[in-house]
């Protein structure tokens, strides 16, 4: 009876871990590339086309990675290959920071390999450790929630980042414009499409003493805004990380 009372604790603490990062996962660094996908077309200038390839190291790492892992499930248990795929996401979006007016798209590339090698590990061993967890006749249960944590995690990232993202590019527009004698209602205006990520693309309709400096203040705001979302991101992997260390310990006495 002791014994599958514990059972029951273990696999109950595995699948919560599975589903906080499967949640952390799609809030941090899926939420993230919305964002980032914005920078490369309306700060960057480059093409959707241009963009996508410039997302090909993130999504051909994530690709490579997930057959390994699925290889190396069968030696190493869950418990550690899922919190390292969640690792490493948290430190691929780490590399991410640091954005600022002057940063180009190689700057995030580094960091981007390094996640999508997370997320390809993660995504690879979550469906096979939620089945694990659970008696067999619960399986369909257990995949279903993981990918009901997924689209809960991809829902709020992209809101809560998009409003991190929104709030800091909208202030520091405002900051960098501030003594520059330009009209309240014209920084307002500027301020407001920058947040809603429409980067030097606003540069194009300025007028008068606001035209000058539109472009280089668009480009340092969206820079700032992107790179308080990649923090964001940062902690919410680095929390799910932790949490699905301390979760996947209990084992079974």
């Amino acid at each position: 009876m002791r014994s599958s009372i514990s059972s029951s604790r273990s696999g109950q603490a595995s699948a919560a871990a599975i589903a906080v990062v499967a949640l952390g996962l799609s809030a941090s660094v899926v939420a993230a590339t919305t964002y980032i996908a914005l920078y490369f077309v309306n700060t960057l200038g480059l093409t959707p086309f241009q963009t996508g390839l410039r997302f090909l190291p993130f999504t051909g790492a994530s690709f490579l990675a997930a057959p390994v892992a699925a290889r190396l499930s069968q030696r190493i248990p869950p418990r550690v290959l899922v919190p390292a795929g969640s690792a490493l996401i948290a430190v691929g979006m780490w590399l991410m920071t640091g954005l600022d007016g002057a940063s180009d798209w190689t700057h995030l590339l580094p960091g981007s390999i390094i996640a999508g090698l997370g997320l390809g590990t993660t995504s690879a061993v979550l469906s096979q450790a939620a089945l694990s967890a659970v008696e067999p006749e619960r399986a369909g249960m257990a995949t279903g929630a993981a990918n009901t944590f997924r689209q809960i995690g991809l829902a709020a990232g992209v809101a809560d980042l998009g409003a991190l993202f929104a709030h800091s590019s909208t202030q520091d527009v405002q900051t960098q414009l501030a003594g520059h004698g330009i009209p309240p209602e014209s920084v307002g205006r500027l301020a407001d499409a920058v947040g809603n990520g429409a980067g030097v693309q606003v540069a194009a309709g300025l007028t008068g003493q606001a035209a000058p400096v539109g472009a280089g203040v668009a480009r340092a705001a969206t820079a700032a805004g992107l790179d308080q979302a990649l923090w964001a991101g940062t902690i919410i992997a680095t929390a799910a990380t932790l949490l699905a260390v301390v979760m996947l310990a209990v084992r079974p006495d």
